[in-house]
């Protein structure tokens, strides 16, 4: 089989095309291509410059979701940037389509840029609960910025190649077919006798009107009002201000080691299956499960304010009564009736578990009567029309990170407790009996 990166020489420029379908991701057969390929050009005396470009409709989009959850197979991506940025020879990457993720961190490591008028760029790796660990926390700050790099990387939103080539990311906007454009740029640089240009020796402009440390001390604030309890926004914070304070080579183990506490963190687990999860969903279901258990606790003596509180905490935006018109909630019941307070849960988690663990019950009929097809799906829904936090995965991968066995036995104490309307659902009680998890049940189809 052969390496889905080739090259050739066209005169004094060695041209490396990978081809790598659909969106030519960085699988390991990409990275080690990359670096054989730049070597070998790096041996040839005749190549003075190497253009890298992409066949297809865009340049590398990213890591190749075929490796999501598997060990890391070498030569692994921090180690592929290092190696270009440290090539003796000028280089050029050539831009189109959706240059995000390891793809954006491969151009940056790369000497020179240009980028097709309709290309977007970005590092959305914050939304799989990771940050970009190629060098994209030290490289992008150096040449944008902080204020524009904690958009990208925490923000995590794409730009567009006018605002690529505003910002520094690139040096041309350009029409027509990548090679062509390349190689006209290429031979525009040879003439000019450029040298490698790295981006990592760089140092982080000073920031307009205040200071990165103040950019950074802000954003921290932001997040963790508007994002509490996510794992990776932090990280990311944290390695951009090591591009702030060290040189590079010790940015880079900075990144890294904020990169494997990432790898290791459980909301990471989540927002991957989430990804998958969304990949495959087949329908919406009905999940009203979390609101109705709010009434029932409301009904008890527990306070709106609390219910909501408890379940912010948990992650939601906001709670199931700030976020519906509660439909049929008989506040004045609660008023006339103060008895109801008597011996109520006042826990955040025992109040938060009470809605979650009826969404985990209520999904486990749901999918034993065939309303759904997979746990999954029930996921998909609570996390895009419920509220429900993302990196908690859902109701039933969040059933699966707790152990089913556990999670049943709150379940029948809920029962015992507070009535027929928490009696354990046939399904939850069968996988348990039989050791199995939702996610075994979705594979058995």
């Amino acid at each position: 089989m052969s390496s889905p990166v080739q090259w050739s020489r066209e005169g004094a420029i060695a041209v490396v095309r990978i081809d790598n379908p659909p969106v030519n991701a960085l699988g390991q057969s990409v990275r080690a291509g990359l670096l054989a390929a730049f070597n070998a050009a790096e041996q040839d005396p005749q190549v003075k410059l190497v253009l890298l470009y992409c066949a297809g409709r865009t340049f590398i989009a990213g890591a190749d979701i075929r490796e999501f959850g598997k060990p890391a197979q070498a030569p692994i991506l921090p180690d592929v940037t290092r190696s270009l940025e440290s090539f003796n020879k000028p280089s050029l990457a050539v831009l189109h389509g959706s240059v995000l993720g390891g793809g954006l961190e491969v151009a940056l490591a790369c000497h020179y840029r240009i980028i097709q008028h309709t290309a977007k760029v970005g590092l959305p790796e914050v939304k799989l609960g990771l940050l970009p660990g190629a060098g994209g926390t030290q490289r992008l700050p150096r040449l944008v910025g902080v204020a524009q790099a904690l958009e990208m990387i925490v923000g995590a939103e794409p730009i567009s190649a006018v605002e690529a080539k505003r910002s520094g990311i690139v040096d041309e906007l350009y029409d027509g077919e990548p090679l062509a454009a390349g190689l006209a740029y290429a031979a525009q640089l040879l003439a000019q006798g450029v040298q490698p240009r790295r981006s990592g020796q760089a140092r982080v402009p000073a920031a307009v009107g205040t200071s990165n440390a103040e950019l950074l001390m802000a954003k921290r604030a932001e997040v963790q009002r508007g994002q509490p309890g996510l794992f990776s926004p932090l990280r990311c914070i944290a390695a951009i201000e090591a591009a702030t304070t060290l040189p590079l080579i010790d940015g880079l183990q900075r990144e890294r080691a904020l990169f494997l506490e990432c790898l290791e963190s459980p909301q990471r687990a989540a927002l991957i299956y989430k990804f998958f999860a969304e990949r495959q969903a087949a329908k919406a279901v009905d999940l009203d499960a979390s609101v109705t258990v709010g009434n029932r606790l409301v009904e008890e003596g527990v306070s709106v304010a609390q219910v909501d509180a408890a379940l912010r905490e948990f992650g939601m935006a906001m709670g199931p009564f700030a976020m519906l018109d509660m439909p049929g909630l008989k506040l004045d019941a609660v008023v006339r009736e103060p008895s109801l307070a008597v011996q109520v849960e006042s826990d955040p988690q025992r109040l938060w578990q009470r809605p979650i663990y009826a969404l985990i019950n209520e999904g486990a009929r749901i999918l034993e009567e065939g309303i759904a097809l997979r746990a999954s799906d029930i996921d998909v829904i609570s996390l895009t029309g419920y509220g429900f936090p993302a990196h908690r995965g859902g109701p039933m991968f969040l059933a699966d990170q707790i152990g089913l066995p556990a999670v049943l036995q709150q379940i029948r104490e809920f029962h015992q407790k507070h009535g027929e309307h928490w009696k354990p659902a046939p399904l939850l009680e069968r996988l348990v009996a039989e050791g199995k998890t939702f996610a075994e049940q979705d594979q058995q189809g």
